[in-house]
């Protein structure tokens, strides 16, 4: 029998089967699967899927592919769950397959669990999604961190489906999930759980326990889990959210990120938490404080956040912060300053500090900040302005 397979698979067999020739195949696929040993079992599986059709297994067959599920061979049950979720029409799994995966997810061989785990998702009924996810989140915590990722991804898959069920339980099941693996000791399970928030939309499944547990990564050693967790902040807490923790502060902290990455993330999220013009006081005077730091490269991304934070009435500690840092040592925080006295003040709106602050830039020994220092005058400058009109055409 084992002969007579491979000479089905032979290479030199470029001719579509018929359907005489496919009924032959299925029959001696059935036997093989019925009385073969392992190794025959374990090709006639993987074969399988390219004899029939999704949704067209024939029930015999697919009798001998779930009693292959309880195979003592690894291989044989992995192809089999494999099999399973590749030929069972999404939401109709007949026969015991849908209960033969349940099992399978609880084997000893990881990649049999996290084949069962990819494949369930595909055929539980409709009857059968609350012990789904009662399984998932059970394999949320597995021993093996590539079967906790496909179950985050499982997860994710289920939730944007639709098919979840009551939200309150599907968030109490994410807030669980989410809260436990981000604490993970492999760093590819935290970033999946990102990846898996990401594909929320709706944003009612989460929840403040979960925006606590992201709060608590943006003092992970690694930036990429940093990074994840001040773009996810910016995702799921918008202006308006009834959230009861502030969110602004911690991701105000990540301005001074020692990676570039996370500073330009940490102030496009600043940007959608505070709008301009509505940052509290005492926070806006926390920025200013960053714009006076040793590193230069916080001292930039502090002026920008102070650019994106500040309305039309300029805060005079942020005005004075930007005066000084137009004197700045580094060419790179003065031109930051330039720029975000040029974003503050429109046409002719600029104090007259401002403006002298600006002319004395015009003779800058860096190239880029006497270009940047110039559009600022154009920008301050209305016509009629007789006292900019002969400082700037000296310089």
């Amino acid at each position: 029998r084992f002969l007579f397979y491979l000479e089905l698979s032979a290479p030199g067999m470029t001719e579509p089967p018929t359907e005489e020739s496919l009924d032959g195949e299925l029959r001696e696929s059935l036997n093989i699967l019925l009385h073969g040993d392992w190794r025959a079992r374990g090709t006639t599986l993987e074969r399988l899927p390219s004899i029939v059709a999704a949704g067209f297994l024939p029930g015999s067959v697919l009798v001998a592919v779930v009693d292959c599920c309880q195979h003592r061979d690894p291989a044989v049950r992995q192809r089999a769950v494999e099999v399973i979720g590749k030929l069972i029409p999404r939401r109709q799994a007949a026969l015991g397959a849908a209960e033969a995966v349940e099992e399978r997810c609880r084997d000893t061989e990881w990649a049999i669990r996290l084949a069962a785990v990819d494949a369930l998702v595909e055929v539980c009924p409709p009857e059968r999604l609350q012990s789904l996810l009662t399984i998932l989140q059970s394999r949320v915590g597995d021993s093996d961190r590539r079967v906790r990722q496909a179950a985050l991804a499982a997860v994710a898959r289920v939730v944007r489906a639709g098919d979840a069920g009551d939200p309150a339980v599907v968030g109490e099941l994410l807030s669980n999930a989410v809260c436990a693996r981000l604490k993970d000791e492999a760093d590819e399970v935290v970033l999946a759980v990102f990846e898996t928030l990401s594909l929320l939309v709706d944003r009612q499944l989460v929840t403040d326990t979960v925006l606590q547990a992201i709060v608590c990564t943006m003092e992970h050693k690694d930036y990429h889990i940093r990074l994840a967790a001040v773009r996810a902040l910016g995702q799921l807490g918008a202006p308006g959210e009834s959230f009861a923790m502030d969110l602004r502060r911690p991701v105000l902290a990540r301005v001074a990120d020692p990676d570039w990455r996370v500073r330009g993330a940490a102030l496009d999220t600043l940007e959608v938490l505070i709008p301009a013009g509505s940052a509290p006081e005492a926070l806006l005077l926390e920025v200013v404080h960053l714009t006076r730091s040793p590193d230069w490269a916080t001292r930039v991304a502090a002026l920008d956040a102070l650019g994106r934070v500040l309305g039309p009435v300029v805060h005079t500690a942020a005005e004075e912060a930007l005066m000084s840092a137009v004197q700045d040592e580094h060419a790179h925080v003065r031109e930051q300053a330039l720029a975000v006295l040029c974003r503050v003040y429109p046409h002719g709106a600029a104090p007259v500090e401002a403006r002298q602050a600006v002319l004395t830039r015009l003779d800058d020994r860096d190239r880029i900040v006497r270009q940047v220092s110039s559009q600022a005058v154009y920008r301050m400058m209305t016509p009629g302005q007789a006292s900019l009109s002969r400082p700037v055409t000296r310089a």
